[in-house]
């Protein structure tokens, strides 16, 4: 059997490179994909990929990750403002409603308000005439 160093490119973006024994490289491509299904591309390399001295950074890796963490501020800076704007919206919006409601109220509960005090003033009115006719009518 021999040996394949065959190089991963993932779905996610992410590369690995993995050792394989196998017979053939038509075989060793065909256990990497059985192996690892979720691939966009398999390749086999020529010699295993080399480590970065010890101490000194990867800078495609480095390069990588700051721009992974820069896309997901930005994410996070475009759905804050997203929510930002919904909450401003909503509440203009809740203002307005109850505003409006507080008109319709008002329009409604004045009239009701004028009719009530006109009974009360009515039925007031009304007793203190009734007597004064009563008075009236009894011979003194």
């Amino acid at each position: 059997m021999k040996t394949f160093h065959i190089k991963i490119l993932t779905k996610l973006g992410s590369t690995q490179y993995k050792t394989i024994q196998a017979e053939t490289e038509s075989e060793a491509l065909r256990k990497a994909e059985v192996k690892f299904p979720l691939h966009k591309e398999i390749s086999i390399t020529e010699e295993p990929r080399q480590a970065a001295p010890s101490g000194e950074p990867d800078l495609a890796f480095e390069r990588n990750l700051a721009e992974v963490k820069l896309r997901s501020r930005e994410k996070k800076a475009r759905s804050a403002r997203r929510e930002g704007w919904g909450f401003m919206i909503g509440g203009v919006a809740l203002q307005g409603l109850l505003l409006f409601a507080g008109f319709v109220t008002l329009w409604l509960a004045i009239p009701i308000i004028w009719g009530v005090s006109r009974i009360a003033y009515g039925s007031s009115e009304r007793g203190k005439v009734q007597e004064a006719l009563q008075a009236l009518d009894t011979p003194a």
